[in-house]
């Protein structure tokens, strides 16, 4: 890829084409089909997880599920149609670890990847999740920060729509994704900065807010649009018991596994062109600073 010529093409470009380009770079980088190993390695742990949810009947593991919701019984488990219904809620909230813990390995190892095909064009797979666990601290000192205001954000959010608006919880619930987008948009960049230029926990989230604050339109369309996509999932999840009552439970099964193949292509264009952002934006000052010492 001619990183100089993307250069002055991403000088002239609206917001709009722009980010319509990081996609394309990050799509194009799928043409070595490693890249797409780690969401592949993911989403195939996310369908293994339900598959011994709703397959394995174990003592240990109806109680283990039952620590994700408050106030239920582990028998329940055990008794059709109450675990397929109960799974959404269960999954959910155990995907919260899952996204703290593990999914910033396969965010790490794309990002290398997708480094790798922007500067070399030859991406590895093993040095890139290599490179992932070796920063594995700084990007999992993110993860938690990032999760952590985020828990605080929504919280707040709650009790300050209840307590101005009582019964308000359409408006929680659109205050909550706003103020979640904004988070994520402050932090999306941690991981190329961690990965890609050697920065350490703190800083990285420095210089991410930095360039989200630059870019505000940008990062806003970075993380806006892979929401969207997944939104008729997330919609669907929201009637999917009462959907499931009229037709079948097993509508919750299927609309799960749609929802986290929705979510798998969001997480890649969102940490794909994460990188491809940070790259472009390095090259840009790379050359401006070249361009000042020949004058």
């Amino acid at each position: 890829m001619n990183l100089s010529g993307s250069r002055k093409d991403w000088q002239k470009e609206s917001n709009t084409r722009s980010i319509i380009n990081v996609y394309i770079s990050a799509l194009s980088a799928l043409r070595n089909p490693v890249v797409a190993l780690p969401s592949l390695i993911y989403f195939a742990l996310h369908i293994l997880i339900m598959a011994i949810y709703l397959n394995i009947q174990s003592p240990a593991l109806h109680s283990f599920w039952a620590l994700f919701i408050r106030g239920i019984a582990p028998e329940i488990f055990r008794h059709y149609p109450h675990h397929i219904i109960l799974m959404q809620a269960v999954l959910g909230r155990f995907d919260i670890l899952l996204d703290i813990f593990i999914h910033i390995i396969i965010q790490g190892a794309t990002v290398a990847m997708v480094g790798s095909v922007l500067s070399r064009g030859n991406p590895d797979a093993a040095p890139s999740f290599s490179l992932t666990f070796k920063r594995y601290g700084h990007l999992l000192a993110v993860s938690i920060i990032s999760s952590g205001i985020i828990f605080l954000v929504l919280n707040i959010s709650e009790m300050v729509t209840g307590a101005l608006i009582p019964g308000g919880r359409l408006i929680f619930a659109g205050a909550s994704i706003l103020a979640a987008l904004a988070v994520q948009g402050l932090f999306v960049y941690t991981t190329p900065f961690i990965l890609l230029e050697g920065e350490d926990a703190f800083s990285s989230i420095g210089k991410s807010s930095s360039l989200a604050c630059h870019s505000v339109i940008l990062t806003a369309l970075l993380v806006v649009i892979p929401f969207i996509l997944t939104l008729p999932s997330v919609l669907l999840d929201i009637k999917a018991e009462m959907i499931s009552f009229r037709l079948s439970p097993d509508f919750i099964i299927y609309n799960h596994i749609v929802g986290e193949l929705l979510q798998t292509i969001a997480t890649y264009l969102i940490t794909a062109g994460s990188a491809v952002i940070v790259i472009m934006k390095r090259t840009d000052l790379l050359e401006q600073s070249d361009e000042m010492k020949e004058d």
